[in-house]
């Protein structure tokens, strides 16, 4: 089974009658390599069905696929995850890219239940910043996504 035939088979099935598992962190993992700039994410709190339907307007599959094989899989997750009850009203927000010669960084936060939050990092992507941090990674801790992932999870996280 792959990540879409998990969402076409229990996309129907709420959280409270099947509890947040592996493959669901899967799912929002996956949908923190699309790059949302631009969207209604920019202005707060949205289900990710208003925020992926915004997302569809604008991008295509053929022109995002270019950007590597993450971003495609991501995209085919979005486009399944609008239609399907269980991820589809899910909140979305706080969303963060930031690129620079230095640094690449991609967070979001999801409102899962009122009493479950999940926040997804994207990883490294096709970027030269990327590929630098990838290389960085192998000798030195903390490299500067590290340290953003952290201030991000002190604003999102109460103990």
């Amino acid at each position: 089974m792959n990540l879409i035939n998990y969402i076409q088979k229990y996309g129907q099935i709420s959280f409270k009658k099947m509890p947040f598992n592996d493959l669901d962190n899967l799912v929002f993992c996956s949908l923190a390599y699309l790059d949302y700039s631009g969207t209604c994410v920019d202005s707060g709190l949205h289900s990710i069905k208003e925020i992926g339907q915004d997302y569809l307007k604008t991008h295509r599959f053929k022109d995002v696929s270019k950007l590597g094989l993450s971003i495609k899989d991501a995209y085919k997750t979005l486009v399944e995850v609008i239609n399907a009850p269980r991820f589809a009203n899910v909140g979305m927000y706080d969303y963060v890219y930031l690129l620079d010669e230095e640094t690449q960084f991609g967070a979001m936060t999801f409102i899962i239940t009122p009493k479950l939050s999940f926040v997804a990092f994207e990883g490294t992507d096709q970027t030269m910043s990327g590929w630098k941090e990838d290389c960085l990674l192998a000798c030195r801790f903390p490299v500067e996504s590290h340290t953003l992932g952290a201030e991000y999870l002190k604003k999102h996280i109460s103990l």
